[in-house]
């Protein structure tokens, strides 16, 4: 081989290189916040608040109250959002997996379920429902789903206004 050879081969082995990190770091900057998944630190969870008119309820601040019904893998989990007083502007709230950041989805839809069998895939709860549940001013009382698809620590957050005004930490765990 010539020299003339060897270096072609090298320019040519450089640039698919190049060419790979580039790829790499461009769907990196553009892959959706969605997709990415970091751990988030979230502690312990919020302790249940025994004042709660339906016991095992969790508080969100001093907004309402989150009544989560036991875990089970492959069903979305039946959660009563309660306002702990009556509600002069909306609360809208999100979720995240502690352990992925995954957001959480709700169901929230005249407390029907969402599928016509169960159990379901895991892959299905992740994507099924709305990644915010609100509740509306002069509402009491919502009752849906969380659409947990696995145990452990979720981290739950209340906005008015876009303003974060509260939080929880809460376990989805089997009785």
């Amino acid at each position: 081989m010539t020299g003339r050879c060897v270096r072609v081969i090298i320019l040519g082995i450089w640039r698919v290189i190049l060419v790979s990190a580039l790829a790499g770091a461009v769907l990196a900057c553009v892959a959706p916040a969605a997709e990415r998944r970091t751990t988030m630190r979230c502690g312990v969870p919020t302790p249940v608040d025994p004042s709660a008119p339906w016991g095992r309820a969790v508080p969100l601040g001093r907004f309402v109250w989150l009544s989560v019904y036991p875990f089970r893998s492959g069903y979305p989990t039946k959660t009563i959002v309660k306002a702990q007083h009556p509600l002069r502007r909306r609360v809208t709230i999100r979720g995240w997996n502690c352990s992925t950041g995954s957001s959480l989805r709700f169901w929230y839809q005249n407390g029907s379920l969402p599928f016509d069998r169960l159990p379901v895939m895991a892959a299905k709860l992740h994507r099924t429902g709305t990644l915010i549940a609100t509740i509306r001013a002069g509402v009491s009382v919502r009752m849906g789903y969380f659409m947990f698809w696995r145990s452990g620590l979720w981290k739950i957050a209340a906005y008015q206004n876009g303003h974060k005004v509260a939080s929880a930490i809460v376990r989805a765990a089997a009785n």
